[in-house]
């Protein structure tokens, strides 16, 4: 696993707390500009590139280009499609995720914490194309 924030010293942090919890974990901390390799799952959790930003990327193509991946998962949602995400996607990713359904996800989950009520999968599927329709 490699981890990037904005705040190395956070970065560095958060590297040494999971190899602290899970001892069998390899983790490590780059640069944006030293990213290269083989990588099952990159999970943009930065706010960069939603809107009403469109047009940023916490990625840029060079970087992208030293890069193979597996699966992409954005937790942006709006836009859809976030600049990154069609980046991944042209660059032949097949399994490309945007955040809707992790947001519909946290509001049903709190929902049942608050008032008892449960959702379907289908129930928080259905919310979700709705929500992926409006934005």
């Amino acid at each position: 696993m490699r981890l990037r924030d904005a705040d190395i010293p956070v970065a560095k942090a958060l590297c040494e707390e999971i190899k602290q919890n899970y001892n069998s974990a390899k983790v490590g901390f780059c640069l944006l500009s030293e990213v290269k390799g083989n990588f099952d799952l990159m999970v943009n959790a930065t706010p960069v590139g939603m809107y009403p930003n469109t047009d940023s990327s916490p990625l840029t193509e060079e970087a992208l280009g030293r890069i193979t991946l597996n699966g992409f998962f954005d937790a942006i949602y709006n836009p859809r499609e976030t600049k990154l995400m069609k980046m991944v996607s042209d660059k032949g990713v097949k399994k490309v995720s945007g955040g809707m359904q992790m947001l519909v996800w946290q509001a049903a989950v709190a929902h049942t914490i608050w008032s008892g009520a449960e959702y379907t999968a289908e129930q928080v599927q259905a919310i979700s194309d709705e929500m992926m329709r409006l934005v």
